[in-house]
């Protein structure tokens, strides 16, 4: 997945990447996972490279990234102690589901900033939080991830004990000047969530290609015990099952994707509408999930 520049796919132009459009990622994403889940999901993770170090001084990002494909994990969630000392913080704290960990060069790992003993907090005591970027090398892998699907992916547990971080390699989504990037992929902050789906829908294309490949070859259960003198029908020639499955099969092209043209027209629209360029939004504007809503 590396050689072939999967986690790289988000990295700029300026850096040597392709930096694709969201739509071409998202069905990258999608085209894996229908053949294997756990690989589109860490493709959807590890890929995270190219956002994420946006929100970095850009030359200490470039730095950090000589080699623009590897994949970095996460563990967003702030479940980590980010202590300030001076020139950074020493981050400890155990962080759940860092997807693809075995295989990144980089994790960036949430935290909650602590001061003098108590965790900072603005004046409406809201907690500082604060991403830190680590090396899967400084970090501790723990042997976590015994499930009965995506077992592949290698969403283990990563246990960080006293690890000193720069200061220019974290950063706070509370920044409201977050984004250090021009371009369409950084017009909003959390655009990386947007590719999320794109693995769900690929495993349910190979759902759906199961279930078309088993009802074209298997009889309804009503014919199984009884002998009759014609030849009796597959489930695909019912007309409930056409109508559940979504229409005529011939109308749905074997092993194609699923993502809808109605999503493809609405995130080209939201991209295009001029007031989304902003870097300084609190939250997620409401188009936004009106665009993920037609997945």
């Amino acid at each position: 997945m590396k050689d072939a520049g999967i986690f790289g796919m988000a990295m700029p132009r300026a850096w040597g990447g392709p930096e694709l459009d969201l739509l071409t990622q998202f069905r990258v994403i999608e085209t894996l996972a229908m053949a294997d889940g756990s690989v589109g999901w860490c493709a959807m993770i590890g890929c995270d490279s190219g956002y994420l170090s946006a929100f970095l001084d850009q030359d200490v990002a470039r730095a950090m990234y000589p080699d623009i494909w590897v994949a970095t994990g996460a563990a967003a969630t702030p479940t980590g102690k980010a202590t300030c000392v001076p020139g950074g913080y020493r981050v400890a704290g155990r962080f759940p589901f860092v997807s693809g960990c075995h295989h990144s060069e980089w994790v960036w790992l949430g935290c909650i900033v602590h001061k003098d003993g108590a965790p900072r907090a603005d004046a409406k005591g809201v907690p500082e939080t604060r991403q830190c970027f680590l090396r899967v090398s400084q970090c501790e892998i723990l042997d976590t991830w015994y499930t009965t699907g995506l077992r592949g992916t290698g969403s283990n547990d990563i246990l960080v004990q006293d690890v000193f971080v720069p200061e220019e390699q974290t950063f706070s989504f509370q920044d409201p000047a977050l984004v250090k990037r021009p371009g369409p992929l950084h017009a909003f902050p959390y655009l990386f969530i947007a590719k999320g789906p794109a693995a769900a829908l690929g495993i349910t294309r190979h759902v759906v290609d199961a279930l078309i490949k088993d009802a074209t070859t298997r009889p309804p259960a009503d014919t199984r015990s009884v002998t009759v003198l014609k030849r009796p029908r597959c489930c695909v020639t019912r007309s409930l099952f056409r109508k559940r499955l979504g229409g005529p099969i011939r109308c749905w092209p074997a092993s194609a994707p699923i993502t809808s043209m109605r999503w493809k027209r609405c995130g080209r629209r939201w991209l295009r509408t001029s007031r989304h360029r902003t870097c300084n939004w609190p939250a997620l504007p409401r188009s936004m999930p009106t665009s993920l809503a037609c997945v």
